[in-house]
């Protein structure tokens, strides 16, 4: 297990849990559309219990994920992870995101990475981020202001969901 721990992450619109199998029904029902998996590495699970596998590898590590929970409703919507955890190197990555279509657009994305950002320049005192993404033309477009540790040149980048 990594030495950087989390308990929960929360913003205005998303509190981001440690994944865990009590996440299961709300992100069965939040992951039924295959456009919500269009762009993952893996095929979207046909089966509570393949979601169910998949948690569980998720939370076995080496990542720290997260289910993606609206505070207005108490439902996890999706699920987002660090990855890459580099303490020694002070790096980590953010990526295997994904969001029920209902959130896409909601803002909860975008807080959601700017928890994980925030988290891991201002208590983990990382020196570098590295947002993991994939892009389509036929994605709706977004735009991405990523953060930067301080002292070093901050970018904007945007590209597509």
């Amino acid at each position: 297990m990594t030495p950087w721990q989390i308990e929960s992450l929360q913003g205005d619109l998303v509190r981001l849990e440690p994944l865990a199998a009590s996440h299961l029904e709300d992100l069965w029902a939040a992951s039924r559309d295959p456009e919500v998996w269009r762009w993952l590495s893996i095929t979207r699970p046909a089966s509570r219990d393949e979601l169910g596998s998949w948690i569980d590898e998720a939370v076995a590590g080496p990542d720290l994920p997260f289910a993606t929970v609206l505070r207005e409703s108490g439902a996890a919507v999706g699920s987002t992870r660090y990855l890459a955890l580099r303490p020694e190197h002070r790096s980590v990555e953010i990526g295997w995101t994904w969001l029920a279509r209902e959130a896409w657009g909601s803002g909860a994305n975008a807080e959601a990475k700017l928890l994980m950002l925030s988290h891991a320049f201002d208590v983990w005192g990382c020196r570098r981020v590295e947002l993991k993404t994939s892009t389509a033309s036929t994605c709706s477009s977004v735009a991405a202001r990523t953060a930067t540790a301080p002292g070093t040149a901050s970018s904007t980048t945007s590209g597509r969901r």
